[in-house]
C-alpha cells in the first residue's frame, strides 16, 4: 500500500512540472506579427499566418542564397567568384577572375585571365584566355584552346583543336585532333582519337593510339614516344624518328582474328575430347572384351529402358548420398558413392557409344569385335555433330548421359541370368571340343 502510494505522488509531480511548462510558454507567445522588440522580423513573417508556405521557401532560398560566407558558410554564387549559372550561351571577357570556373552551357567562349581551374561541359568551348593559370577540364562537341595555359589539359570531344602554349600535360580524347602550327606543349601529349594532325611543337613525349597520324612539315620538334596507328601514317620530315612507331590492326581484323583464335581453340578441344574418348572406349573394352555381345531384338525397348534406369540412377544416387552423409558409418559408402557418380557423368556419353556399336554389330564373329572400337568412336562423333543443334543437340546429350549411366552399371553388375547364360555356353563350347 506504501509503494502504490508513493508511485502516485511521483506520478501527479510530474504532471504538475508538465502543467506548468504549458502555461509558461502559453503566456510567452506574442499575440502581434512580431514587429514588438525583442522579435525578429524574419521569425516574425514564419509565425504570420497570411505569409503562404511558398513565400516562407522561396524567402529561405534567398536567405542562403544571400547570407554572408562569414555568418553562414555558404558561398555567394555570382560571376565575381567565379561560378556561373547554367544557362544557354556564357561569354567571359574583359575581367580577371582569381577562382576557379564552373560552366555548363549550350556555348562556351571565354577570354578571361584566370587565376584557377577552368571546368566546362558544353556543345561548343572556346577558350582563348591571354592567360590561364590552372588546369583546364573540357567535355564538349567542337572544342578550341587558345592562348597560354600555365597547368595541364584534360579534353573529351569530337573535333578538339589546341592552338595554345601548355606547360604541362595535355590528355585528349576525341574523333579529330589536331595540334595547331603556334602550339606547343612543354609536357607530354597523350591522344587517343580517329585522326590525330600535328603541326607543332612536343617537347616531351607523345603517346598516341590512333587510325591515321599526320605529322606535316610545319612541325619542328617532338621529343620522344609511341605512336601506335592502323591506316595511315605521315611524316615527310622524319620528325618521328625518335619515337616509336608500329602499326595495330584495326577492330574489324582484331575481331576477325578473335573469331580465328576461338574457332581453333574449339577445334582443340574436341580434338583433345576424341582422343581421351579413344583411350576411354579402349580402356572399357579391355575391361569387357571376354563379354559375350546379345542380340538387341527391339533397339527402341532396349535404349528406352536404359534411358528410364539412368535417370533413376541418376536421381536416387544423390539422395542416398546424402542420407548416408547424415550418419557417422556411412560416410565413406557415401562419399565413394558421389566420387562413382561424377565418374560415371564424365565417362556416359563414351560408354553410350560403346553400347550402342555393340547393338548394331551384335551378329558379328568374335574376330571382328576389334571393330567395335571404330564404330564406337563413329557413335560418339555422330553425338558431339548433333550436340550442336540448338535445344535438339542439349536434349539428345542428356539421354545418352543417362543411357551410358545405365550401360556402365550393366557392364560393371551384369545380371545374374546373363552370367549363368554365358557360363552354360562355355561349358558346351569347352564339351564341343
Amino acid at each position: 500500500m506504501k509503494r502504490l502510494l508513493k508511485l502516485s505522488l511521483i506520478i501527479v509531480s510530474i504532471l504538475l512540472l508538465l502543467l506548468q511548462n504549458c502555461c509558461y510558454a502559453t503566456n510567452n507567445i506574442p499575440e502581434s506579427n512580431g514587429q514588438e522588440e525583442g522579435i525578429p522580423a524574419e521569425w516574425a513573417r514564419t509565425l504570420d499566418p497570411n505569409v503562404s508556405q511558398e513565400d516562407m521557401i522561396l524567402d529561405g532560398a534567398n536567405e542562403a542564397l544571400y547570407s554572408s560566407n562569414e555568418n553562414e558558410g555558404i558561398m555567394l554564387i555570382n560571376e565575381e567568384d567565379g561560378i556561373m549559372p547554367i544557362s544557354d550561351d556564357i561569354e567571359l571577357s574583359g575581367n580577371v577572375i582569381d577562382s576557379d570556373v564552373y560552366l555548363c552551357q549550350q556555348d562556351v567562349s571565354i577570354a578571361n585571365q584566370i587565376n584557377g581551374n577552368v571546368y566546362a561541359i558544353a556543345k561548343n568551348v572556346n577558350i582563348s584566355s591571354e592567360y590561364l593559370n590552372g588546369n583546364v577540364f573540357i567535355i564538349g562537341q567542337d572544342v578550341t584552346i587558345k592562348g597560354y595555359v600555365y597547368g595541364s589539359v584534360y579534353v573529351i570531344g569530337e573535333n578538339i583543336n589546341i592552338e595554345s602554349e601548355c606547360t604541362g600535360t595535355v590528355y585528349a580524347l576525341g574523333k579529330n585532333i589536331t595540334l595547331a602550327e603556334n602550339a606547343t606543349i612543354l609536357g607530354d601529349l597523350k591522344v587517343s582519337a580517329g585522326s590525330l594532325y600535328v603541326n607543332g611543337n612536343i617537347n616531351r613525349e607523345l603517346d598516341a593510339y590512333v587510325e591515321n597520324i599526320n605529322v606535316s612539315d610545319k612541325s619542328e620538334y617532338i621529343g620522344k614516344g609511341h605512336v601506335s596507328y592502323s591506316k595511315e601514317f605521315t611524316d615527310p620530315n622524319g620528325i618521328l624518328e625518335s619515337v616509336n612507331v608500329e602499326i595495330h590492326k584495326d577492330s574489324d581484323e582484331k575481331v576477325e582474328d578473335l573469331k580465328n583464335v576461338i574457332v581453333l581453340n574449339q577445334v582443340k578441344s574436341e580434338v583433345i575430347s576424341i582422343i581421351s574418348t579413344i583411350i576411354i572406349i579402349g580402356i572399357i573394352y579391355l575391361v569387357i572384351k571376354n563379354r559375350q555381345i546379345e542380340k538387341v531384338e527391339n533397339y527402341t525397348r532396349e535404349i528406352g529402358f536404359g534411358i528410364g534406369k539412368g535417370f533413376l540412377w541418376l536421381v536416387a544416387t544423390p539422395v542416398i548420398s546424402i542420407i548416408l552423409l547424415c550418419t557417422v558409418i556411412g560416410i565413406p559408402v557415401a562419399l565413394l558413392a558421389i566420387t562413382m557418380y561424377i565418374i560415371a557423368i564424365c565417362i556416359s556419353i563414351p560408354v553410350a557409344s560403346l553400347r550402342i556399336a555393340e547393338m548394331i554389330f551384335a551378329n558379328k564373329p568374335k574376330d571382328n569385335k576389334i571393330i567395335l572400337l571404330l564404330y564406337a568412336i563413329a557413335v560418339y562423333v555422330v553425338i558431339k555433330v548433333v550436340a550442336y543443334i540448338p535445344v535438339i543437340g542439349g536434349i539428345v546429350s542428356f539421354l545418352v548421359v543417362l543411357y551410358g549411366i545405365e550401360s556402365l552399371v550393366k557392364y560393371i553388375f551384369p545380371s545374374q541370368n546373363k552370367k549363368v547364360k554365358k557360363e552354360n555356353e562355355v561349358v558346351i563350347e569347352e564339351n564341343n571340343k
